[in-house]
């Protein structure tokens, strides 16, 4: 019983105590190869200091018998008894009675040996119970993160696409643009075509005009979709003022059509930053948005948002500060929270996502109040080393 739950050594230590007390012998060794475990007792009587701390090659033979001479003219006997059907794995015992053991004395000693040997071997059982259960729980925690990632992609893209439908408006005005250019350009250069002489020189800037137009029609397109598409999360090399000026120029519209002035502050020299593009311009386009919406029901007074950036220690800060009428101070704390809202038509999940993406990127989001007016939400971002300098 006192074995149940105990570890190899403790079990070879109980053991070789055991064999010390009940079958009087001298000396008993455990020696176990797996796990490795050697444990001496010595009875009290014994003269410990002509022991070996280890039992001799010679002495570990299974269900050997042998007599040694422990100092000169001192004769001792002993017998080894395997311990299961572990190699190298017995129990040494030596008594200095030239009749050790008797056979009740070695029937004790192979009772108390079998039954240590089922311990160890309960032990080993439930070492690899434990280990397979380890295994399967690291591999359900592995899957249920990956599920966790999964939805979080899902939702980060419904909320993509919500936002961009809110935009509908302000993406068909900036495709229309380039494609009335060209439509201009073409009908330029066929007048220029038809006067006598053809006027080759305008026709070939007209055409100019039209390539150009055509790239930023492509560019406006490639952008929306690179938005709205389900792509798996990768990691970019990234100038962070280019990927804020790209959604910029996407929600511009929606800026104007609501009386807001969109005004940047955007620092020189920034540091590169490693991450997905399409996940940071999806914070930028939340925030954006989001100040957008909060200033459209401000009745007096202008509507300004400043996106602004800057450089820190270890990387750079993001701003977007508007006019709006504020965050008030009970909400701060929920702020982020899953499925918290101030909207009436809000799902509570823009912020969210917002501060998911950017902790998966080693930075951190933070939004506070302006005085009078206002709110300001920054993130910081890790910067890549300088390979230059």
């Amino acid at each position: 019983m006192i074995w149940i739950g105990a570890n190899p050594e403790q079990i070879a230590n109980s053991l070789a105590q055991l064999i010390v007390s009940v079958v009087d012998v001298e000396f008993a060794w455990v020696t176990m190869s797996e796990p490795a475990v050697n444990v001496l007792q010595a009875h009290k009587r014994a003269e410990v200091q002509f022991a070996p701390r280890t039992p001799k090659s010679d002495w570990v033979k299974p269900n050997a018998r042998f007599a040694t001479e422990v100092q000169p003219q001192r004769q001792m006997y002993g017998v080894s008894v395997p311990i299961g059907r572990e190699p190298g794995s017995v129990l040494v015992a030596l008594c200095g009675r030239s009749e050790f053991p008797t056979e009740l004395e070695h029937l004790l000693l192979r009772v108390a040996v079998n039954q240590a040997a089922v311990a160890v071997q309960q032990w080993r059982t439930e070492q690899s119970l434990r280990s397979e259960m380890e295994r399967r729980e690291a591999l359900e925690a592995r899957e249920r993160e990956q599920r966790q990632r999964e939805m979080q992609r899902e939702l980060a893209h419904a909320n993509r696409v919500a936002t961009m439908g809110q935009l509908t408006a302000s993406i068909a005005h900036e495709v229309k643009q380039p494609i009335g250019a060209v439509s201009a350009n073409a009908q330029a250069a066929l007048r220029f075509l038809d006067c006598r002489p053809a006027e080759l020189g305008e026709v070939r800037q007209a055409l100019a005009d039209i390539v150009k137009d055509n790239h930023r029609a492509g560019d406006v397109i490639g952008r929306i979709s690179d938005l709205i598409k389900k792509a798996p999360p990768r990691k970019d090399c990234l100038e962070i003022n280019g990927t804020i000026g790209e959604v910029i120029e996407l929600t511009r519209r929606e800026a104007v059509k609501n009386g807001v002035s969109v005004q940047t502050d955007l620092a020189q020299d920034l540091p590169l930053i490693e991450g997905d593009r399409v996940q940071l311009q999806q914070v930028m386009l939340n925030l954006i948005v989001n100040g957008i919406q909060a200033m459209s029901d401000v009745a007096e007074g202008q509507r300004d948002l400043l996106i602004s950036t800057e450089a820190t220690e270890d990387g750079v800060r993001v701003g977007v500060r508007d006019t709006g009428p504020g965050l008030r101070p009970e909400s701060l704390p929920r702020l982020f929270e899953p499925f918290y809202t101030t909207k009436p038509d809000g799902m509570g999940m823009g912020l969210s996502i917002c501060r998911s993406i950017i902790e998966a990127h080693g930075g951190r989001l933070w939004a506070s109040a302006n005085a009078p007016n206002g709110a300001t939400f920054q993130f910081t971002l890790p910067g890549l080393p300088d390979i230059t300098s």
